[in-house]
């Protein structure tokens, strides 16, 4: 059993590390501002803006929650500051996810071979992949996460764990912002459904083990005192002043479209970066183990089972249905769980089935894996509009003729194209750190992270030639069809370069007047 898990982790860890620095073919904005924030700690010890070893980087003016940047450390130390380096703690907490998955369905399942399923089908999930070959801070957390649940189960039988369960739980609020709703939830669920065990533990680790959990929440109490609340104001539901009937009807709406079969089978969420080409988070066919896996478990399954995976599937959708913007994976990964799970248990029911009907499901399953790995692996790459493409080629043209321009004006957008620059200039953190607070300029109305306007002769702006007129000896990158608009107003430029994305399409064009 040890040799297979090995294998299952072997695979993982090829599916996740395959050409990590590039796949996805480019940085999002926030996976630079990771890096180089990092960056920035390690050579001063200081963020971006010059704070000293904080807990919450300011970044965008969102806050991001630190420990993402802190992992980043030793990577960027070994490995310099590129897309690999940044990846590379999400990809690490991506294999060792699987690993406590197949703990975590042992203790609640007491299944070897159910717990080496599990592990499998989390191992080449679509999303978990997604997800680990990325920087992206949920995933890291959905490791602690795994392992908070982990050693909470062990607990039930060697209380001293519990300790460890509220050290990762912990951990998580200061990783990802998702963390501080679903957190609770599943501690709650937790209890719930282990009550009868938990009582038998004693009053004092159950104190201590309160404690530890309560240092981490604290940190995120002051945070918020602080006012360290953008992306809440921004994302929250509550923040907009709706009335009660179209709160709830808004809710609903997002709830009935995050359980649609469209959406978790055919074509994901709102945000393409989550999942490949015409795919969803979960295989077409693991629709079919996903029904036989719900039947099994209301026939089989115990009331702790029942009870953490039914809770946990609809409870941990809040923290995506609760916000303004449609479906998000990005807010409900530790969702996918008990999904998982279900998946694991329809696939090992097939043990009732004739030898020849299984030989039939694993042929076809493996031919939607193939189309799955051809879907990210060769057509991934070329999502026009999967990824911010386009700013690192940006920064490899404009770097060597900086120096001849007055200015260099870059069209200003919410994709915060400062951090590119920062990023692969590897601007000197000392250097920027004194001129961070003069050129950040917040969003006054606070729904909304803010912006950046310059750094040394580059300045970011809205590119408007009817209300300012381009001057001679500065040049102008802009997204090509901002610059068909403005070609009406002011025609005498003369284009020096143009950035195409790997279809050839035509992004960025950068003109001298």
């Amino acid at each position: 059993m040890n040799y297979i898990l090995s294998l299952i982790l072997l695979g993982s860890f090829i599916l996740r590390f395959w050409d990590l620095g590039g796949m996805p073919p480019h940085l999002r904005n926030d996976e630079a501002a990771l890096g180089y924030n990092g960056y920035s700690i390690l050579k001063t010890t200081r963020d971006e803006h010059g704070e000293l070893l904080p807990i919450f980087f300011q970044s965008f003016g969102d806050f991001k929650p630190g420990l993402y940047v802190y992992s980043t450390l030793p990577f960027v130390g070994i490995f310099g500051l590129n897309e690999f380096s940044v990846r590379l703690p999400s990809a690490i907490a991506g294999i060792i996810a699987v690993w406590l998955m197949y703990g975590i369905v042992l203790q609640m399942f007491g299944s070897i071979k159910l717990a080496l399923i599990t592990s499998l089908v989390f191992g080449i999930s679509p999303l978990f992949i997604e997800f680990s070959r990325g920087a992206w801070e949920v995933n890291v957390s959905l490791m602690l996460t795994l392992a908070g649940i982990l050693f909470f189960l062990k607990a039930v039988l060697k209380e001293k764990y519990l300790f460890l369960s509220a050290l990762f739980f912990g951990l998580t609020l200061l990783t990802s912002h998702t963390a501080k709703l679903s957190t609770p939830i599943i501690l709650v669920i937790l209890f719930i459904a282990y009550f009868k065990q938990i009582k038998k533990v004693s009053l004092k680790i159950i104190y201590l083990s309160a404690i530890i959990f309560l240092f981490f929440t604290m940190l995120v109490a002051l945070s918020f005192i602080q006012g360290k609340v953008a992306r809440l104001q921004t994302l929250s539901i509550f923040s907009y002043h709706l009335n009660s009937q179209d709160t709830l009807r808004s809710i609903a709406t997002r709830w009935f479209s995050l359980y649609s079969p469209s959406t978790l089978f055919l074509k994901g969420d709102i945000n393409p970066q989550h999942t490949p080409p015409n795919t969803g988070p979960l295989l077409l066919l693991d629709s079919i183990f996903l029904i036989l896996g719900v039947k099994t478990l209301i026939r089989r399954g115990s009331k702790q089972q029942n009870i953490f995976i039914w809770s946990s599937l609809f409870l941990l959708s809040l923290p995506s249905i609760m916000t303004i913007e449609k479906i998000n994976f990005e807010r409900v990964l530790p969702m996918f769980i008990p999904l998982v799970i279900l998946t694991a248990i329809g696939m090992n029911s097939l043990g009732n089935f004739r030898k020849n009907i299984m030989i039939i499901f694993i042929f076809f399953y493996a031919l939607n894996y193939i189309y799955f790995l051809d879907q990210y692996f060769v057509h991934g790459k070329k999502k026009n509009d999967g990824w911010q493409y386009g700013y690192k080629q940006i920064v490899e043209k404009i770097t060597p003729i900086q120096e001849f321009y007055q200015k260099i004006i870059v069209q200003q957008s919410l994709e915060q194209p400062y951090i590119f620059f920062l990023f692969f200039q590897k601007i000197d953190p000392s250097k920027y750190q004194k001129i961070a607070n003069e050129v950040f300029v917040p969003n006054e109305t606070g729904k909304d992270m803010g912006l950046v306007s310059r750094i040394d002769n580059i300045e970011f702006q809205d590119i408007d030639w009817l209300n300012k007129k381009p001057i001679k000896g500065n040049l102008y990158i802009m997204p090509s069809y901002k610059l068909d608009q403005q070609q009406k107003f002011y025609q005498e430029y003369k284009q020096v370069d143009e950035i195409k994305d790997l279809n050839g399409f035509s992004l960025f064009k950068i003109v001298k007047i």
